[in-house]
Protein backbone atom coordinates (compact mmCIF):
# COMPACT_ATOMS: atom_id res chain seq x y z
CA UNK A 1 0.00 0.00 0.00
CA UNK A 2 1.76 3.62 -1.28
CA UNK A 3 0.82 6.46 1.58
CA UNK A 4 -0.16 9.39 -0.27
CA UNK A 5 2.79 11.89 -0.22
CA UNK A 6 0.38 14.14 2.07
CA UNK A 7 -0.63 11.60 4.71
CA UNK A 8 3.18 11.23 5.47
CA UNK A 9 4.90 14.85 5.32
CA UNK A 10 2.69 15.89 8.13
CA UNK A 11 2.57 12.84 10.56
CA UNK A 12 4.00 14.55 13.70
CA UNK A 13 1.59 17.79 13.37
CA UNK A 14 -1.04 16.55 15.67
CA UNK A 15 -1.04 15.66 18.93
CA UNK A 16 -1.06 11.32 19.55
CA UNK A 17 -4.70 11.52 21.41
CA UNK A 18 -6.22 13.68 18.44
CA UNK A 19 -5.25 11.51 15.71
CA UNK A 20 -6.93 8.88 17.46
CA UNK A 21 -10.18 10.31 17.82
CA UNK A 22 -10.22 11.43 14.24
CA UNK A 23 -9.03 7.76 13.44
CA UNK A 24 -11.88 6.33 15.26
CA UNK A 25 -14.51 8.59 13.17
CA UNK A 26 -12.72 7.97 10.03
CA UNK A 27 -13.11 4.07 10.94
CA UNK A 28 -16.62 4.39 12.56
CA UNK A 29 -17.74 6.35 9.17
CA UNK A 30 -16.50 3.50 6.70
CA UNK A 31 -18.45 0.37 8.85
CA UNK A 32 -21.63 2.68 8.18
CA UNK A 33 -20.81 3.30 5.10
CA UNK A 34 -20.01 -0.77 4.53
CA UNK A 35 -23.84 -1.25 6.00
CA UNK A 36 -24.99 0.58 3.95
CA UNK A 37 -23.39 -0.41 0.44
CA UNK A 38 -24.44 -4.28 1.93
CA UNK A 39 -27.93 -3.17 1.86
CA UNK A 40 -27.16 -1.97 -1.57
CA UNK A 41 -26.01 -4.70 -2.64
CA UNK A 42 -28.46 -7.26 -1.06
CA UNK A 43 -31.07 -5.25 -3.22
CA UNK A 44 -29.45 -5.05 -6.45
CA UNK A 45 -28.77 -8.86 -6.27
CA UNK A 46 -32.25 -9.62 -5.23
CA UNK A 47 -33.60 -7.80 -8.60
CA UNK A 48 -31.00 -9.12 -10.13
CA UNK A 49 -31.88 -12.68 -9.58
CA UNK A 50 -36.18 -12.18 -9.74
CA UNK A 51 -36.31 -9.42 -12.51
CA UNK A 52 -39.24 -10.76 -15.29
CA UNK A 53 -39.62 -8.87 -18.32
CA UNK A 54 -38.50 -8.51 -21.77
CA UNK A 55 -34.45 -7.66 -22.67
CA UNK A 56 -35.95 -4.18 -23.72
CA UNK A 57 -37.66 -3.71 -20.29
CA UNK A 58 -34.32 -5.14 -18.33
CA UNK A 59 -32.61 -2.19 -20.33
CA UNK A 60 -34.81 0.27 -19.14
CA UNK A 61 -35.50 -1.15 -15.90
CA UNK A 62 -31.00 -1.46 -15.22
CA UNK A 63 -30.72 2.13 -16.12
CA UNK A 64 -33.13 3.72 -13.73
CA UNK A 65 -31.50 1.64 -11.31
CA UNK A 66 -28.49 2.14 -11.92
CA UNK A 67 -29.08 6.06 -11.88
CA UNK A 68 -30.86 6.03 -8.60
CA UNK A 69 -27.88 3.72 -6.91
CA UNK A 70 -25.65 6.63 -8.28
CA UNK A 71 -27.85 9.15 -6.89
CA UNK A 72 -27.45 7.74 -3.50
CA UNK A 73 -23.79 6.75 -3.17
CA UNK A 74 -23.00 10.75 -3.80
CA UNK A 75 -25.35 11.45 -1.42
CA UNK A 76 -23.76 8.91 1.06
CA UNK A 77 -20.04 9.07 0.03
CA UNK A 78 -19.66 12.95 -1.13
CA UNK A 79 -19.73 14.48 2.09
CA UNK A 80 -17.72 11.35 4.23
CA UNK A 81 -15.04 11.08 1.76
CA UNK A 82 -14.47 14.93 1.89
CA UNK A 83 -14.29 14.54 5.85
CA UNK A 84 -11.54 11.85 5.16
CA UNK A 85 -8.94 14.01 4.33
CA UNK A 86 -8.53 15.75 7.15
CA UNK A 87 -9.53 13.04 9.51
CA UNK A 88 -6.18 11.44 8.44
CA UNK A 89 -3.73 14.44 7.67
CA UNK A 90 -1.18 14.01 9.90
CA UNK A 91 -2.07 9.82 11.43
CA UNK A 92 1.28 8.05 11.60
CA UNK A 93 2.47 5.44 9.08
CA UNK A 94 0.75 2.71 11.68
CA UNK A 95 -2.58 4.18 11.79
CA UNK A 96 -2.30 4.70 8.44
CA UNK A 97 -2.25 1.15 7.54
CA UNK A 98 -5.02 0.60 10.41
CA UNK A 99 -7.09 2.84 8.59
CA UNK A 100 -7.04 1.59 4.92
CA UNK A 101 -7.34 -2.10 6.36
CA UNK A 102 -10.91 -1.24 7.70
CA UNK A 103 -11.51 0.58 4.53
CA UNK A 104 -10.71 -1.65 1.97
CA UNK A 105 -12.81 -4.37 4.85
CA UNK A 106 -15.86 -2.30 4.55
CA UNK A 107 -15.66 -0.06 1.87
CA UNK A 108 -12.58 -0.79 -0.62
CA UNK A 109 -13.42 -4.09 -1.23
CA UNK A 110 -16.92 -3.74 -2.96
CA UNK A 111 -15.36 -0.99 -5.00
CA UNK A 112 -12.79 -3.22 -6.50
CA UNK A 113 -15.55 -5.12 -8.23
CA UNK A 114 -16.28 -2.23 -10.63
CA UNK A 115 -13.72 -3.04 -13.51
CA UNK A 116 -12.57 0.37 -13.84
CA UNK A 117 -11.67 0.63 -9.90
CA UNK A 118 -9.96 -2.78 -10.42
CA UNK A 119 -7.88 -2.30 -13.35
CA UNK A 120 -6.89 1.37 -11.21
CA UNK A 121 -6.14 -1.38 -8.14
CA UNK A 122 -4.45 -4.01 -10.26
CA UNK A 123 -2.59 -2.11 -12.66
CA UNK A 124 -2.25 -4.34 -15.13
CA UNK A 125 0.12 -1.95 -17.35
CA UNK A 126 2.34 -1.42 -14.41
CA UNK A 127 0.84 2.10 -13.36
CA UNK A 128 -2.94 3.58 -13.07
CA UNK A 129 -4.21 6.08 -15.13
CA UNK A 130 -3.27 4.06 -18.46
CA UNK A 131 -5.03 3.51 -21.53
CA UNK A 132 -8.04 1.55 -20.45
CA UNK A 133 -8.83 3.26 -17.67
CA UNK A 134 -9.17 6.58 -19.51
CA UNK A 135 -11.66 4.55 -22.07
CA UNK A 136 -13.28 3.26 -19.21
CA UNK A 137 -13.89 7.05 -18.43
CA UNK A 138 -14.99 7.49 -21.85
CA UNK A 139 -17.20 4.97 -22.21
CA UNK A 140 -18.97 6.48 -19.29
CA UNK A 141 -20.86 2.86 -18.80
CA UNK A 142 -22.76 0.72 -15.93
CA UNK A 143 -19.71 -2.31 -16.81
CA UNK A 144 -19.36 -4.95 -14.34
CA UNK A 145 -20.42 -8.74 -14.26
CA UNK A 146 -23.31 -8.15 -11.96
CA UNK A 147 -25.58 -5.25 -11.56
CA UNK A 148 -24.39 -4.15 -8.35
CA UNK A 149 -20.88 -3.60 -9.83
CA UNK A 150 -22.19 -2.15 -13.20
CA UNK A 151 -23.38 0.73 -10.15
CA UNK A 152 -20.54 1.69 -8.76
CA UNK A 153 -18.76 1.12 -12.43
CA UNK A 154 -20.89 3.78 -13.58
CA UNK A 155 -21.05 5.43 -9.91
CA UNK A 156 -17.08 5.64 -10.06
CA UNK A 157 -16.71 6.87 -14.01
CA UNK A 158 -19.18 9.90 -12.97
CA UNK A 159 -16.79 11.58 -10.02
CA UNK A 160 -15.92 14.45 -10.73
CA UNK A 161 -12.27 13.35 -11.02
CA UNK A 162 -13.90 11.70 -14.45
CA UNK A 163 -16.01 14.03 -15.31
CA UNK A 164 -13.43 16.12 -15.68
CA UNK A 165 -11.33 13.80 -17.74
CA UNK A 166 -14.14 14.08 -20.46
CA UNK A 167 -13.79 17.11 -20.15
CA UNK A 168 -10.33 17.62 -21.11
CA UNK A 169 -10.69 16.04 -24.15
CA UNK A 170 -13.01 18.71 -25.10
CA UNK A 171 -10.77 21.66 -24.43
CA UNK A 172 -7.90 19.74 -25.76
CA UNK A 173 -10.37 18.78 -29.06
CA UNK A 174 -11.50 22.21 -29.11
CA UNK A 175 -8.11 24.17 -29.15
CA UNK A 176 -6.44 22.38 -31.47
CA UNK A 177 -9.58 22.70 -34.27
CA UNK A 178 -8.85 26.59 -33.32
CA UNK A 179 -5.03 26.24 -34.47
CA UNK A 180 -5.95 24.36 -38.04
CA UNK A 181 -8.63 26.62 -38.62
CA UNK A 182 -6.86 29.69 -38.17
CA UNK A 183 -3.84 28.45 -40.30
CA UNK A 184 -2.40 31.13 -42.87
CA UNK A 185 -1.80 30.21 -45.97
CA UNK A 186 0.73 27.82 -46.78
CA UNK A 187 1.53 27.15 -43.59
CA UNK A 188 1.72 23.45 -41.58
CA UNK A 189 1.04 22.69 -38.31
CA UNK A 190 2.89 20.09 -35.83
CA UNK A 191 1.32 18.55 -32.94
CA UNK A 192 3.00 16.75 -30.28
CA UNK A 193 0.64 14.71 -27.72
CA UNK A 194 2.84 14.09 -24.75
CA UNK A 195 2.03 10.46 -22.76
CA UNK A 196 -1.05 10.52 -25.44
CA UNK A 197 -2.79 7.43 -23.98
CA UNK A 198 -5.42 6.64 -26.01
CA UNK A 199 -5.97 9.84 -27.43
CA UNK A 200 -9.23 10.36 -27.63
CA UNK A 201 -9.31 13.87 -28.51
CA UNK A 202 -7.23 13.14 -31.50
CA UNK A 203 -9.78 10.72 -32.77
CA UNK A 204 -12.81 13.18 -31.95
CA UNK A 205 -10.60 16.06 -34.14
CA UNK A 206 -10.45 13.60 -37.31
CA UNK A 207 -13.87 12.49 -37.33
CA UNK A 208 -15.12 16.52 -37.59
CA UNK A 209 -16.70 16.42 -41.13
CA UNK A 210 -15.02 19.28 -43.34
CA UNK A 211 -12.29 20.01 -40.93
CA UNK A 212 -8.66 20.12 -43.45
CA UNK A 213 -6.23 18.03 -42.06
CA UNK A 214 -4.01 17.97 -45.05
CA UNK A 215 -1.27 20.29 -43.22
CA UNK A 216 -1.39 18.67 -39.93
CA UNK A 217 1.24 16.38 -38.54
CA UNK A 218 -0.12 14.51 -35.17
CA UNK A 219 2.96 12.92 -33.07
CA UNK A 220 2.27 10.79 -30.37
CA UNK A 221 4.39 10.11 -27.64
CA UNK A 222 3.93 6.83 -24.75
CA UNK A 223 5.96 4.45 -23.04
CA UNK A 224 3.33 2.53 -22.71
CA UNK A 225 3.91 0.62 -26.50
CA UNK A 226 0.62 -1.28 -26.12
CA UNK A 227 -1.32 2.38 -25.79
CA UNK A 228 0.56 3.69 -28.79
CA UNK A 229 -0.53 0.90 -30.55
CA UNK A 230 -3.87 1.49 -29.51
CA UNK A 231 -3.84 4.75 -30.03
CA UNK A 232 -2.45 4.70 -33.30
CA UNK A 233 -5.42 2.44 -34.82
CA UNK A 234 -8.13 4.01 -33.20
CA UNK A 235 -7.09 7.37 -35.04
CA UNK A 236 -6.32 6.12 -38.34
CA UNK A 237 -9.80 4.24 -37.70
CA UNK A 238 -11.62 8.19 -37.27
CA UNK A 239 -9.60 8.73 -40.17
CA UNK A 240 -10.71 5.62 -42.60
CA UNK A 241 -14.42 6.31 -40.80
CA UNK A 242 -14.24 10.18 -42.99
CA UNK A 243 -12.34 8.89 -45.96
CA UNK A 244 -9.29 10.62 -45.44
CA UNK A 245 -5.52 9.75 -44.63
CA UNK A 246 -3.86 11.12 -41.29
CA UNK A 247 -0.51 11.96 -41.35
CA UNK A 248 0.79 10.46 -37.92
CA UNK A 249 4.08 9.15 -36.50
CA UNK A 250 4.22 7.04 -33.23
CA UNK A 251 6.74 7.98 -30.38
CA UNK A 252 7.65 4.79 -28.62
CA UNK A 253 9.57 6.41 -25.33
CA UNK A 254 8.94 7.99 -22.57
CA UNK A 255 8.87 11.95 -21.98
CA UNK A 256 12.64 12.24 -20.02
CA UNK A 257 14.37 10.24 -23.02
CA UNK A 258 12.94 12.36 -26.05
CA UNK A 259 13.43 15.61 -23.92
CA UNK A 260 16.93 14.50 -24.13
CA UNK A 261 16.88 13.69 -27.84
CA UNK A 262 18.06 16.22 -30.92
CA UNK A 263 14.73 16.07 -33.06
CA UNK A 264 14.49 17.81 -36.25
CA UNK A 265 10.80 18.92 -35.58
CA UNK A 266 9.34 21.79 -34.02
CA UNK A 267 6.09 22.10 -32.93
CA UNK A 268 3.16 24.20 -32.83
CA UNK A 269 1.17 23.06 -30.44
CA UNK A 270 2.46 20.52 -27.51
CA UNK A 271 0.43 19.36 -24.67
CA UNK A 272 0.29 16.68 -22.07
CA UNK A 273 -2.72 15.84 -20.25
CA UNK A 274 -2.33 13.23 -17.47
CA UNK A 275 1.54 13.07 -16.97
CA UNK A 276 2.71 16.19 -15.25
CA UNK A 277 0.76 15.14 -11.81
CA UNK A 278 3.10 12.53 -11.63
CA UNK A 279 6.43 14.57 -11.53
CA UNK A 280 7.99 16.08 -8.57
CA UNK A 281 8.65 20.28 -8.81
CA UNK A 282 11.82 19.66 -10.08
CA UNK A 283 11.31 16.91 -12.92
CA UNK A 284 8.03 18.84 -13.79
CA UNK A 285 10.16 22.21 -14.39
CA UNK A 286 12.86 20.38 -15.94
CA UNK A 287 10.85 18.54 -18.73
CA UNK A 288 8.45 21.50 -19.30
CA UNK A 289 11.62 23.71 -20.06
CA UNK A 290 12.85 20.89 -22.56
CA UNK A 291 9.38 20.78 -24.21
CA UNK A 292 9.17 24.28 -24.47
CA UNK A 293 12.26 24.18 -26.49
CA UNK A 294 10.98 22.30 -28.60
CA UNK A 295 8.39 24.47 -29.80
CA UNK A 296 9.09 26.51 -33.12
CA UNK A 297 8.08 30.27 -32.87
CA UNK A 298 4.73 31.23 -31.84
CA UNK A 299 4.06 27.89 -30.62
CA UNK A 300 1.98 26.81 -27.48
CA UNK A 301 3.21 23.85 -24.44
CA UNK A 302 0.00 23.04 -22.66
CA UNK A 303 0.52 21.23 -19.29
CA UNK A 304 -2.60 19.57 -17.28
CA UNK A 305 -2.47 19.16 -13.54
CA UNK A 306 -5.16 18.02 -11.62
CA UNK A 307 -5.92 20.20 -8.34
CA UNK A 308 -7.10 18.78 -5.04
CA UNK A 309 -10.58 18.02 -4.13
CA UNK A 310 -10.87 16.38 -0.86
CA UNK A 311 -14.04 13.88 -2.03
CA UNK A 312 -12.64 13.43 -5.26
CA UNK A 313 -9.12 12.54 -3.76
CA UNK A 314 -9.92 10.67 -1.42
CA UNK A 315 -12.11 8.49 -3.77
CA UNK A 316 -9.62 7.49 -5.97
CA UNK A 317 -6.66 7.25 -3.46
CA UNK A 318 -8.43 5.13 -0.78
CA UNK A 319 -10.75 3.12 -3.60
CA UNK A 320 -8.11 2.47 -6.29
CA UNK A 321 -4.81 3.58 -4.73
CA UNK A 322 -4.54 5.95 -7.52
CA UNK A 323 -1.99 9.09 -6.16
CA UNK A 324 -1.52 12.30 -7.73
CA UNK A 325 1.02 15.29 -6.78
CA UNK A 326 -1.85 17.59 -6.78
CA UNK A 327 -1.57 21.42 -7.60
CA UNK A 328 -2.97 24.71 -7.19
CA UNK A 329 -3.11 27.35 -9.87
CA UNK A 330 -0.70 29.53 -7.89
CA UNK A 331 1.77 26.53 -7.45
CA UNK A 332 1.62 25.84 -11.54
CA UNK A 333 2.19 29.42 -11.88
CA UNK A 334 5.28 29.65 -9.62
CA UNK A 335 6.79 26.24 -10.89
CA UNK A 336 7.04 27.06 -14.67
CA UNK A 337 7.08 31.15 -14.34
CA UNK A 338 10.58 30.88 -15.26
CA UNK A 339 10.46 29.73 -18.53
CA UNK A 340 8.15 32.31 -19.83
CA UNK A 341 6.62 35.51 -19.27
CA UNK A 342 3.38 34.41 -21.26
CA UNK A 343 2.21 32.19 -19.08
CA UNK A 344 -1.74 31.68 -17.96
CA UNK A 345 -3.64 29.17 -16.08
CA UNK A 346 -7.38 27.89 -17.59
CA UNK A 347 -9.29 24.87 -16.97
CA UNK A 348 -12.19 22.38 -17.79
CA UNK A 349 -15.63 23.33 -16.98
CA UNK A 350 -15.31 21.95 -13.14
CA UNK A 351 -12.49 23.56 -12.75
CA UNK A 352 -10.32 20.28 -11.18
CA UNK A 353 -8.34 20.06 -14.39
CA UNK A 354 -6.04 23.00 -14.32
CA UNK A 355 -4.00 23.45 -17.40
CA UNK A 356 -0.47 26.19 -17.75
CA UNK A 357 -0.36 27.34 -21.20
CA UNK A 358 2.88 28.75 -22.18
CA UNK A 359 3.84 30.40 -25.46
CA UNK A 360 6.93 30.70 -27.18
CA UNK A 361 7.88 34.35 -28.52
CA UNK A 362 7.25 34.62 -32.62
CA UNK A 363 10.94 35.24 -34.08
CA UNK A 364 12.05 38.88 -34.73
CA UNK A 365 11.43 39.88 -39.11
CA UNK A 366 14.81 39.95 -40.72
CA UNK A 367 14.99 42.11 -43.43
Amino acid sequence: MQIAPSFEQKNQRVPSKEISSKLERFIASMEETGRELESIRGGAELLDENFKGSSSDRCQFEEHFVRMVTDRLSQLLTPRFAASQELLEGVSREEMATAVTHFTKHVGRHFREAPFVNRAYVKPRGYAGDYEMMNHIYRNKAEGKTLFSRCLNYYTVNLPFSVAVRNRAILLRDKMVAKIQNLAPGQTLNILSVACGPAKEICDLVAIPGLDLSRVKFFLLDQDEEALAYATTQVNAAATNRGITVNLEGIPTNVINYVRSRTPEKFAFIYSAGLFDYFSDNIAKLTAKRLFQKLAAGGELFIGNFKSIPETRMHIELIAEWFLIYRTQEELTALFNEITPHLSVVSEPREINLFVTMLKDQEPLTH
